[in-house]
């Protein structure tokens, strides 16, 4: 909820007074009180003497996101972000001028950020972050390498992670949380990457690299077997019912060796693959699913949020937000 204001001014610069509001969608107004209704995008359109301006609202679920926020025009400094659905509450976790993109992940109790880059002008570990600050390893040099894509097994016990061996792939690691112990290899070095848990802990959807492409792959943690989904996408990541997998998916013009493309739904055993929403030129590697499983935070091509709506596949953009990638739900 939130008051509207409009102001108008003739060509001699005198105030235009009478300035009427109209919603449409799923806003409301009362008075100049805007509330929302159902979830989705809404308009505000403020007339008077002819005169016409329209502003968009977003209707969004309640939740906060942590991000990877890029830099402004031709400057390196890259962020780690968090902040509420509708745009409030942003606040920097981590700057730093090293021109990497950071992958980011939200701590099942939503108090901790983890994040890691390739960057070799950035130190490869894992780290942690809080709301307070500053950022510290949790994962450092006991295993060397750049290690990319953290993310929390569903109990809260272990953190997956690449240990990369080169910019795209390299193995599936995990640690313990929060002390960072027991750090071992959990798939041989088969150019795995962005290990997503199931939620009984028992398999991982992840992404193999061949000659540049993304093949999706489950695997079984306890028999260490490794079946292809026959679907090639980045991003794979297990929703909370267990009977789903989001990814990004290849199948965009020049998305077969690049990180954007539509965003899909497929079964754990590789069947009913469907596209559930579209964005041009196509969603952006990094998404993540609420906790309620109603909802799928991503980025589109343009660098901007949306919220996606898995029943209807609706795309809500968070238009307040810019510069966004690398997308994870608290």
């Amino acid at each position: 909820r939130f008051s509207v204001r409009g102001t108008a001014w003739d060509r001699r610069d005198n105030e235009v007074p009478g300035i009427r509001f109209e919603a449409s969608g799923p806003v409301s107004l009362s008075g100049t009180t805007v509330e929302g209704g159902e979830l989705g995008t809404g308009l505000i359109v403020a007339s008077v003497d002819g005169a016409v301006d329209t502003v968009h609202v977003a209707v969004v679920p309640v939740g906060r996101i942590v991000a990877n926020r890029l830099p402004i025009a031709t400057k390196t400094e890259r962020e780690v972000v968090s902040f509420n659905l509708d745009g409030s509450d942003l606040r920097v976790l981590v700057k730093a001028d090293c021109g990497c993109l950071f992958t980011v992940e939200a701590s099942p109790d939503g108090v901790t950020t983890l994040f890691g880059s390739t960057h070799t002008s950035f130190p490869q570990q894992l780290f942690e972050v809080d709301s307070a600050g500053p950022y510290d390893a949790f994962v450092g040099d006991e295993v060397a390498g750049p290690k990319m894509w953290p993310r929390f097994s569903w109990d809260g016990d272990f953190v997956y992670f690449d240990l990369r061996a080169d910019t795209e792939a390299g193995a599936v690691w995990r640690a313990r949380w929060p002390s960072g112990g027991d750090i071992e290899q959990v798939l041989p070095s088969q150019r795995y990457t962005e290990a997503s848990p199931s939620p009984d802990n028992t398999r991982l959807v992840l992404v193999q690299v061949t000659n540049f492409i993304r093949h999706l792959m489950v695997a079984d943690l306890a028999t260490g077997t490794v079946q292809p989904l026959g679907v090639q996408g980045t991003s794979p990541r297990w929703a909370p019912n267990q009977s789903l997998i989001a990814y990004v998916a290849a199948d965009v013009p020049e998305s077969a060796t690049s990180r954007y493309g539509n965003l899909k739904l497929i079964r754990p055993d590789g069947t009913e693959d469907r596209v559930l929403a579209t964005s041009v030129p196509g969603f952006f590697e990094g998404i993540d699913w609420s906790a309620d499983g109603k909802y799928i935070i991503a980025t589109q091509g343009n660098a901007q949020p949306a919220v996606v709506v898995v029943a209807t596949g609706e795309i809500i953009p968070l238009p307040m937000l810019d510069r966004i990638r690398s997308v994870a739900w608290f």
